[in-house]
């Protein structure tokens, strides 16, 4: 250990990875800096990595599950030219109850798929408690449009009103 100009500096007496570890008294490290590939390793089960305070809650965690956990009290913001994320199970989003939480997906993109849902191998459900909205405000509302043979199904299920058009507009039913 060495003071130089205003700060304290850990100098080995020789180059080693570890260049800086801190341990608990049985020697189970807890804390490394490793030299030859530049990262900080915090090591044990449930450990955290605090950002601005202890207190703020602002941490990320992993635990011996492999669970990793990012937690930030008021937002936690994610900048960057792209996003990507794979995952081998279920990919969740979710909004704890009781209040008036948006799910926004917003894209400024320019292409005819700017918002693109695929699912290569299974189906798509889409479920609400209150109105289901789908709109254009410059171009038409396709269902069916590409050259697949397939049923589509409107009201089959329960009792229902099928409303086309209101007579309150212009409206015309092209059939065929």
């Amino acid at each position: 250990l060495q003071l130089a100009q205003n700060r304290l500096e850990i100098v080995p007496v020789a180059n080693h990875a570890n260049a800086f570890e801190v341990s608990q008294a049985d020697g189970t490290q807890i804390f490394n800096i490793n030299s030859t590939t530049p990262s900080a390793l915090i090591q044990g089960n449930g450990t955290r990595l605090y950002f601005y305070d202890a207190d703020g809650g602002e941490y990320i965690s992993a635990d011996n599950a492999a669970k990793l956990t990012i937690a930030g009290q008021a937002e936690v913001e994610v900048n960057t030219a792209i996003f990507d994320v794979n995952a081998t199970g279920a990919i969740t989003l979710d909004g704890a109850g009781g209040s008036t939480q948006v799910l926004t997906i917003a894209s400024a993109g320019t292409a005819a798929n700017a918002i693109d849902i695929n699912a290569t191998a299974g189906g798509v459900d889409i479920d609400c408690s209150g109105i289901l909205a789908l709109n254009s405000s410059s171009s038409a509302i396709n269902i069916g449009n590409d050259d697949n043979d397939q049923a589509i199904n409107i009201g089959t299920q329960g009792e229902r009103t099928i409303s086309i058009g209101t007579g309150s507009f212009a409206d015309e039913v092209v059939i065929g």
